[in-house]
């Protein structure tokens, strides 16, 4: 058995084209996300799957010349494109698969870890394990655990669009096949906003980012990001919004 974690990206965005490759502290976005799931005990390799599209050339040379596994896919069939990629990568029946987006880079390693085993500790009476379906975690710390079964599965039977064009909403809908169990926050931070979606997200994680190289050394975990907004006193412009990028 072994765990991959898979990585969706791309350079298109309505908000905020190319945010992958967006620089913060020196280094594009992506990078920092890989830095941070390399932290993680459990994963034995990590794919950046992108899309086909011309306008992710750029995103997959860098992978490439990072030495990063990198499979390009369907830019609309989002899960045919992370199946693929997952097949791609040697996974079968009983390796598990971590799905993270390249939105979130600022992924807990910890809390990576922490998914995965409580999915094992469940085994086998359950196919799939998150910590975003109650509300509790920052927006942008999600993280997702399944079977290559479950993702097999779900690849061969989900039609609607919107189970295409997302990884798991399939899976998701259809606990009666795929059981369930979550990993819950100890606290209420859903206020918080760490996903990069539109040029204020970009802002503020640039912001957070110098602070928390000013603090500490990644990996970088919840506690020390929390720690950090609350002591800087940073303050994000779209929460202040109610959560709406213009």
């Amino acid at each position: 058995m072994k765990t991959v974690a898979i990585i969706q990206a791309r350079m298109g965005s309505t908000r905020l084209p190319g945010k992958a490759l967006a620089e913060i502290v020196g280094q594009p976005a992506i990078w920092h996300l890989f830095r941070q799931l390399s932290e993680s005990r459990y994963l034995d390799s990590v794919v950046l799957a992108t899309t086909r599209s011309v306008q992710d050339d750029p995103l997959a040379a860098y992978g490439v010349a990072q030495g990063w596994r990198v499979f390009r896919g369907s830019e609309h069939d989002v899960l045919d494109r992370y199946y693929r990629a997952a097949v791609d990568a040697g996974c079968g029946d009983g390796d598990v698969i971590v799905r993270v987006t390249g939105d979130d880079i600022l992924v807990d390693p910890e809390i990576v870890d922490r998914i995965v085993e409580l999915y094992l500790s469940h085994q086998p009476a359950i196919e799939h394990a998150s910590n975003n379906r109650t509300p509790g975690f920052p927006y942008g710390a999600d993280v997702e655990v399944f079977s290559f079964r479950a993702l097999e599965q779900a690849w061969r039977s989900a039609t609607l669009p919107e189970e295409r064009e997302h990884v798991t909403p399939y899976i998701r809908r259809h606990q009666e096949l795929f059981p369930y169990v979550e990993l819950k926050s100890p606290m209420d931070y859903s206020r918080v906003r760490l996903s990069i979606d539109c040029p204020e997200d970009l802002e503020f994680n640039r912001r957070l980012f110098a602070v928390l190289y000013q603090e500490t050394q990644p990996a970088f975990h919840l506690k020390d990001i929390i720690r950090c907004i609350e002591m800087h006193d940073l303050k994000h412009p779209v929460v202040l919004m109610e959560g709406r990028c213009q």
